[in-house]
């Protein structure tokens, strides 16, 4: 009699156990990143990127966005010269400034290729330079102002796999 009792009751709970899902995790993971708008920035103006992206379609987030704009460079962008990114987190209804600083002294030319090969190549296109891939070669994008049009742009970060989810604004320093 009992081994039929603890046979019923084991039935009877075990289907409780067996969910067959998994839990989101929306701490951090791959994400989808895209671009709303490019800003000017109040600078010497050496570098000027005057771009302007084609709209995110959240419905078909793995169509490739489009950007138009002017590029002009006023000196030649090389690995002489510094980058530094500041992301700005938005929560509670305002800008988190300084949510991520990243320095890359002296190497801007080669940080682009590393870290945004897709403006990495825009650069290289629309400035008629052919910097060279691999990393001990220099690496140099000529002077100059050129027209961008309706070139596709994956916004992929190949060093960075895995962020946090949230909105970012993304500044740029010389």
């Amino acid at each position: 009699m009992f081994p039929s009792r603890f046979l019923w009751a084991l039935m009877i709970l075990a289907p409780q156990h067996s969910v067959e899902g998994k839990r989101i995790n929306t701490f951090a993971g791959p994400f989808i990143a895209f671009a709303r708008s490019f800003g000017r920035c109040d600078s010497q103006e050496t570098y000027t990127l005057d771009l302007r992206p084609s709209h995110f379609n959240p419905f078909k987030p793995f169509d490739l966005q489009t950007v138009s704009g002017n590029l002009s460079f006023k000196k030649e962008l090389d690995d002489n010269v510094w980058i530094r990114v500041s992301m700005a987190l938005r929560a509670n209804n305002e800008w988190k400034e300084n949510a991520f600083n990243f320095n890359f002294p002296g190497n801007a030319c080669s940080t682009i290729r590393e870290q945004l090969p897709s403006l990495f190549h825009l650069f290289a296109k629309a400035t008629n330079s052919t910097p060279a891939k691999d990393r001990r070669q220099p690496c140099v994008f000529l002077r100059g102002s050129n027209t961008i049009k309706n070139e596709p742009m994956k916004w992929e970060f190949p060093k960075f796999k895995i962020i946090p989810y949230a909105r970012y604004k993304f500044r740029c320093e010389r």
